[in-house]
């Protein structure tokens, strides 16, 4: 399983909730950088440091998506965004994951509803 970083929009709760829960290494932003750091800044770390990076901002994890060296990213596109409703969201995705389904370069999108998972295309 990969590393993953919480953006700034997600609670620093939320990552120690599913280090605990599930064993996953979550590091949250605010932890990782000295400083609130500007999205290219937060891409850039992620890139540099091999996360899988998740947020609520769709404007941001399109943006980090598109970029060739991306690790990996997760949108939660909720209505209710407060950890009420996050932290049994992730639990229950990760929980439920098959293991042949990799998160690695990959944009997914968690909603209420369900999820979906969209690999990049190599062009090699």
């Amino acid at each position: 399983m990969p590393r993953f970083l919480l953006d700034a929009n997600l609670s620093r709760r939320t990552a120690h909730y599913l280090a605990q829960t599930l064993g996953l290494e979550v590091a949250p932003l605010e932890l990782v950088a000295s400083r609130c750091l500007p999205d290219p800044q937060v891409a850039a770390l992620a890139m540099r440091e091999g996360y899988v990076l998740v947020t609520l901002d769709r404007r941001f994890a399109q943006e980090y998506a598109a970029n060739p060296r991306h690790r990996g990213v997760i949108l939660l596109q909720l209505e209710d965004q407060s950890r009420r409703v996050v932290d049994p969201l992730l639990e229950r995705f990760f929980r439920h994951l098959p293991p042949e389904l990799t998160l690695d370069d990959a944009f997914t999108t968690i909603t209420e509803g369900g999820y979906t998972v969209v690999h990049r295309v190599s062009n090699e």
